[in-house]
């Protein structure tokens, strides 16, 4: 008896792990490609570094990178291809510091800026300052030139969608 009961736990459990990513909060979306309306399923990444976007499931994957140094990375890579960027929540002086360098006032309010859009060899290397309320984040990462109607569009849609969570007034007390 007691078999029988651990063997249906064990498939109810199998069964709920198969199901999780069907918890996942999802969407349809429009992306326009070489001039034409797609309609693509995006779903919601959470950052554990306070910030979230919607990627294109079916062309991206996002993930958290291993921590280095004092920064954490969010890797958001293409599955057919090894187009990539990497987004990294960075302080207020290197924010600045970045804005002072191109030329961005920072205190015009929230905002993405392009820092550089290079083509290098096969590749385009890019680099994006995304700035709102205090919240900082840098996104860099390569596509192949011939993705720029593709992967570079899908990159934009997700710099496009970032999100910072609120401040925690409990946690910011906390630190104080």
């Amino acid at each position: 008896m007691i078999r029988k009961v651990l063997t249906v736990c064990l498939l109810v459990a199998l069964c709920l792990t198969q199901m999780l990513p069907a918890f996942a909060e999802t969407r349809e979306g429009v992306i326009l490609l070489e001039g034409m309306e797609e309609t693509i399923s995006e779903t919601l990444y959470v950052s554990p570094q306070g910030f979230s976007f919607w990627y294109a499931d079916e062309v991206l994957e996002a993930s958290q990178g291993e921590e280095a140094g004092e920064y954490s990375a969010t890797l958001v890579k293409t599955i057919l291809s090894d187009d990539n960027m990497v987004l990294i929540v960075i302080g207020e002086e290197q924010a600045q510091s970045f804005a002072d360098e191109h030329g961005i006032d920072l205190t015009a309010g929230a905002g993405l800026w392009d820092l550089y859009e290079e083509a290098v060899g096969s590749k385009v290397l890019f680099c994006v300052l995304i700035a709102d309320g205090g919240h900082y984040l840098i996104a860099a990462g390569e596509y192949a030139q011939e993705a720029a109607e593709g992967n570079a569009k899908y990159f934009r849609r997700v710099l496009d969608s970032v999100v910072f969570a609120p401040d925690d007034p409990v946690q910011e007390a906390a630190a104080e």
